[in-house]
């Protein structure tokens, strides 16, 4: 297998979500499947990337400014977005946290396909989601941050499961 290729568990460890989920996007086109139970790695974390947001985008009402108000203003939405965002901050961090404890490598794949990484799906797609309740004028700042986040924990993940991408 290339280096720029994963299995169905591998792709699942690092989008954090389950296998069948993976096998569920691929089958609707939105991940590079390359084979039976081989995909696109880079290409596929992309093509995942922007599902999020547009599923994000979706769930906020569709490409609007920001979220319908509520009464007061839209701010509830907002202080749920954010208190979720923090929960599930702590979850990844504590997942985290149990890869980087485990100094065996093949037990720190198994962790990651377990499942503990599920976390880090659910928290993009929360963050997605809240920058859909922002202003139309300040998501592509908010966007560029966001896509750090993302990637910066999907490095750290590759980099814990000693998983590389080809240049």
């Amino acid at each position: 297998m290339g280096k720029n290729e994963a299995t169905t568990g591998q792709l699942a460890a690092v989008l954090g979500v389950s296998v069948r989920q993976v096998d569920r996007l691929a089958d609707v086109g939105v991940l590079v499947r390359l084979r039976r139970g081989v995909f696109n790695l880079p290409a596929s974390v992309q093509a995942f990337t922007r599902h999020r947001e547009a599923e994000a985008v979706r769930l906020a009402g569709g490409d609007v400014g920001y979220a319908a108000p509520t009464s007061n203003g839209g701010s509830s939405d907002r202080q749920r977005s954010a208190d979720r965002i923090g929960a599930l901050a702590r979850e990844c961090d504590r997942a985290l946290d149990r890869l980087r404890a485990e100094p065996d490598l093949e037990r720190r794949r198994t962790l990651a396909q377990s499942g503990i990484l599920g976390c880090l799906g659910a928290l993009d797609n929360e963050l997605q989601r809240s920058r859909a309740l922002l202003p139309e004028a300040i998501r592509p700042l908010v966007k560029e941050h966001l896509d750090r986040i993302s990637g910066r924990a999907i490095a750290e993940v590759l980099h814990l499961l000693d998983w590389a991408l080809e240049s």
